[in-house]
């Protein structure tokens, strides 16, 4: 993944917690966007100047939902004051609407380093697709 975002030599190191889990075909696509716009997201703010760390990506399915972590022990989210939201780039607009399209959750913390939290529903049916670690 560094290596097709240009990143190489950046002494970044991913961890994988992910579970094989079968979803439907638009369900899965939904989240390989959401999950490449957080990594390119992360390559470009959490560790600036090239510095080191760690991003952790974790998916897993139960009790009809599945939840996507994906976590970077960077910088984190600036502060804004009185509770104000970021502003929305074009990403952010992508990955929220991919979240309404889910019919899900995100949830986003940013203290220390970075976390967002998707939870959607899945139906299990015939297995379209299948992720794996």
């Amino acid at each position: 993944m560094l290596a097709s975002a240009g990143e190489a030599d950046r002494p970044i190191r991913l961890t994988l917690d992910v579970e094989p889990v079968a979803l439907d075909l638009d369900i899965a696509i939904a989240c390989g966007l959401v999950l490449n716009e957080l990594l390119s997201n992360t390559l470009k703010h959490a560790f600036p100047d090239g510095g080191s760390g760690t991003i952790s990506v974790a998916f897993r399915c139960a009790d009809g939902s599945a939840t996507l972590t994906v976590a970077d022990d960077g910088i984190g989210l600036p502060a804004l004051p009185n509770n104000q939201e970021h502003p929305g780039s074009l990403g952010q607009q992508l990955v929220k609407a991919l979240v309404e399209q889910l019919g899900g959750t995100a949830t986003v913390e940013g203290d220390a380093g970075t976390r967002f939290t998707l939870t959607f529903p899945v139906v299990h049916g015939p297995h379209a697709a299948v992720a794996r670690s």
